[in-house]
This record gives structure tokens, sequence and C-alpha cells, in this order.
């Protein structure tokens, strides 16, 4: 694995932590009436997408092994692109149920290959 990669992947997990501390003792309605929070997390979202794009474009192999990759980078383009469509209870549930994993697979390929 590239440095390069092992940033983006160093990046991702900082930024998917975030997400989840961010969020740990909210409700979606907390979220939802919360818009700095919503910017918040839309931005670390944007990160991750353009991360996993970025490992993408340099090894396919290894995108492969990140559940969802793919959805990530199309949530990324969906916030930076088409904006008035964002749907808060998909980013929400992104939150609780995707993000998790996204960390787990990424604690785990940092390890395999440090």
């Amino acid at each position: 694995m590239s440095s390069r990669t092992k940033g983006y992947l160093y990046d991702i997990l900082a930024t998917g932590r975030l997400i989840v501390e961010s969020t740990t003792d909210k409700t979606f309605d907390e979220y939802q009436a919360d818009v700095g929070l919503q910017h918040q997390i839309e931005r670390e979202l944007t990160i991750i997408g353009e991360a996993l794009a970025r490992i993408k474009a340099i090894d396919e192999s290894l995108a492969a092994r990140i559940t969802g990759c793919d959805g990530f980078i199309g949530l990324r383009n969906i916030l930076n692109h088409q904006y008035p469509n964002i749907n808060h209870e998909t980013i929400w549930r992104t939150i609780r149920t995707e993000i998790p994993t996204l960390i787990r697979e990424s604690e785990q390929l940092l390890s395999d290959n440090l």
C-alpha cells in the first residue's frame, strides 16, 4: 500500500470517528434541527467520498475491499453538485449504519499494512 493511500485511509478513519463522536448522543430529530451539525457532517462525508475516490484511482483492488465505496463517492457527488436534493434520512442512515463499518474496515486495512 502506498503512503498516499495510507494517508487517505487515515483521513477516512479520523473523519469517520469525528462523525460518530459528533452524533453519538443525537437523535435524528436533533440532527435535522441542527443546521450547523448538518453542514459539519456533510463536509466530513465529502472528505470521505473524495478520499475513497482517490484510493479507487490509485488501487481499485483496495477500493473493492471497502464496503460501500462507490456509494460514498456517489454521496460526495450529490453533496457537492446536487445539494438541494440532500435527503437527511439517508445521511442519518449512513451515519448510523455505514460509517461504523467504514471505520472498522479502515482500521483493519491499516493494521494489515503497517
